[in-house]
C-alpha cells in the first residue's frame, strides 16, 4: 500500500525535448561564365605641335648696367651661355677681364676666352722678372752720354759670367714687358671689331707671339752689350764714377750699356756707328710700342662708345668704361713710357742724371702691381665683389676668434670648475 502510495506522490517525468528542425540546404544555380570584353582602341599617334614663343620677363625697373653682347665670336663671347649669369668680375687683374668690351659684365670664367692667357702670360713674366731682378739687385743710371743697367752687390757670389748671365735675362725680361702688354691691347682692338685676325690668338698660333717675342727681346737685350764701345780706360773711368755714386768698390760694379757717341780729350764728339745702330733699334722699339698701345687703346674706347651708345644708361656705363680704359691706357705710360722716355733721352744732352736714373727700375717693377689696383676701384663690380669678398673674410675670423675664446673660456670652467659666464665677467 505504501509503495502505491509513494508512485502516487513522485513527480512525473519531464517530457522529451522537441526535436530542432534542420534546414534542409537549397542549391544555388551555378554562376554565369564571365563575359569576354574587347580590347581597347590604340590611342592616336600625337600630333606635333607648333612650339609657342616663350614670353619674355619684364624688365626690372632699373636694371643693372650691361653692354651690349657680340653674337660674332664664339671664342670671344663664350658661346649661346653668355648673359645667363649675373657679373663675375673678379676672374683676373685687367679691365678687359670684365668682358665689357665683348660680353658686357656677364660671362663666367670658363668663357673668358684666349684672353685669359695673355693674362697669365703677362702675370708669370712679371713674377718671374721681378724676381730675377731681386738677385741681382739690377739698376739704371746714366754716365755722361751712356745710360746703363748695372749692379753693385754681388749676393750669391757668382762669378763674371754668372752676372752678365743674369744681366741678359733682365734685358730680355725687359724686352717683353712692353711686348705683351702691346699684344694685350691688339687683342681688345680686334675683339672689339670682330676681326678674323683673333684667330691668331687660339690653338697653336698662339705660339706665333711667343716666338715673336722672344725673338724681338732678344734683339733689345743684344743691344746692351754692343751698344757701348768699351776700352780699358773708359771701364775704368765708368767704375770709379759709378764706384762714388753708390759708395762701393770699382771691382763690385758690373754693368752693360750703349752709348750714344763719347767725347775726345780735345772735347771733339766721336761717333761709335755700332753704338748708334743699337741705341737707333732701342728708341725704334720703345716709340712702335708706345704708338701701338696708345692707338689700339682709343680706336677700343671709339668702339665701347658706339656700342653703348642705345642703351638707356650709356651715360652710367660710357663714364665707367672711358675712367677704366683711360686708367689702362695712363698706367704703363705713367710708369713704363715717361720714365723709359726719359732715360733714353737724357743721355743725348748729357746731363748728369745719375742715381735718379732707377726710376727706371724701380717703375718697371711697380707696374704689374698698381694696373690692376685701380681698375678695381673704378669699375662698380670690382668693388661690390671686394666688399663681399672682405665681408665674408671678416665674419671668418670673427668666428673662428669667438670659437677659440669659447674654447679657452670652456677649458678654464672645467678645470677650476668656475662659470662660463663669470670668467667673461
Amino acid at each position: 500500500m505504501l509503495t502505491s502510495l509513494n508512485r502516487c506522490i513522485s513527480p512525473a517525468p519531464a517530457p522529451a525535448p522537441e526535436p530542432v528542425p534542420v534546414p534542409v540546404p537549397v542549391e544555388q544555380p551555378p554562376p554565369p561564365p564571365p563575359v569576354e570584353q574587347a580590347p581597347p582602341p590604340p590611342p592616336p599617334a600625337p600630333v606635333a605641335e607648333a612650339p609657342q614663343a616663350q614670353p619674355e620677363p619684364p624688365a626690372p625697373a632699373d636694371p643693372e648696367p650691361k653692354l651690349p653682347s657680340s653674337r660674332s665670336r664664339s671664342d670671344l663671347a663664350g658661346g649661346s651661355q653668355r648673359l645667363k649669369s649675373g657679373p663675375n668680375p673678379m676672374q683676373s687683374n685687367s679691365f678687359y677681364n670684365l668682358r665689357s668690351e665683348s660680353d658686357g659684365f656677364n660671362s663666367r670664367g670658363k668663357e673668358m676666352g684666349n684672353y685669359k692667357y695673355l693674362m697669365a702670360w703677362f702675370t708669370i713674366h712679371s713674377m718671374f722678372y721681378s724676381t730675377v731682378t731681386f738677385i741681382t739687385h739690377m739698376g739704371f743710371h746714366i754716365h755722361g752720354t751712356t745710360m746703363m743697367m748695372f749692379t753693385v752687390r754681388n749676393t750669391f757670389g757668382m762669378p763674371r759670367i754668372g752676372i752678365w748671365i743674369l744681366f741678359g735675362i733682365c734685358s730680355i725680361c725687359a724686352g717683353c714687358v712692353l711686348l705683351i702688354l702691346c699684344i694685350q691691347f691688339v687683342y681688345r682692338y680686334f675683339a672689339m671689331s670682330h676681326s678674323n685676325k683673333l684667330k691668331y690668338f687660339t690653338g697653336w698660333r698662339r705660339l706665333y707671339f711667343v716666338f715673336f717675342t722672344l725673338f724681338v727681346s732678344i734683339i733689345y737685350g743684344a743691344c746692351g752689350f754692343v751698344g757701348i764701345n768699351s776700352t780699358p780706360e773708359k771701364d775704368l773711368r765708368i767704375r770709379q764714377a759709378m764706384a762714388e755714386a753708390y759708395q762701393v768698390s770699382p771691382d763690385d760694379v758690373n754693368y752693360m750699356g750703349i752709348e750714344y757717341f763719347e767725347r775726345t780729350e780735345t772735347n771733339d764728339i766721336l761717333l761709335n756707328w755700332l753704338s748708334i745702330g743699337a741705341a737707333s733699334a732701342i728708341n725704334c722699339y720703345f716709340c712702335t710700342a708706345m704708338t701701338i698701345i696708345l692707338y689700339c687703346g682709343i680706336k677700343t674706347y671709339k668702339k665701347v662708345c658706339n656700342k653703348t651708345a642705345h642703351l638707356s644708361n650709356f651715360m652710367y656705363i660710357q663714364r665707367q668704361l672711358f675712367i677704366a680704359l683711360l686708367v689702362q691706357t695712363l698706367t704703363p705710360t705713367v710708369f713704363i713710357f715717361i720714365p723709359c722716355m726719359i732715360f733714353y733721352v737724357v743721355p743725348l744732352f748729357e746731363y748728369p742724371m745719375g742715381v735718379d736714373s732707377n726710376i727706371v727700375s724701380i717703375s718697371l717693377v711697380t707696374y704689374p702691381i698698381v694696373d690692376p689696383i685701380g681698375v678695381m676701384l673704378i669699375i662698380k663690380n670690382y668693388r661690390i665683389f671686394l666688399k663681399s669678398k672682405l665681408y665674408l673674410y671678416r665674419n671668418k675670423t670673427y668666428c673662428v676668434l669667438s670659437n677659440i675664446s669659447y674654447s679657452k673660456q670652456s677649458t678654464l670652467s672645467s678645470i677650476f670648475s668656475i662659470p662660463v659666464k663669470d670668467i667673461k665677467n
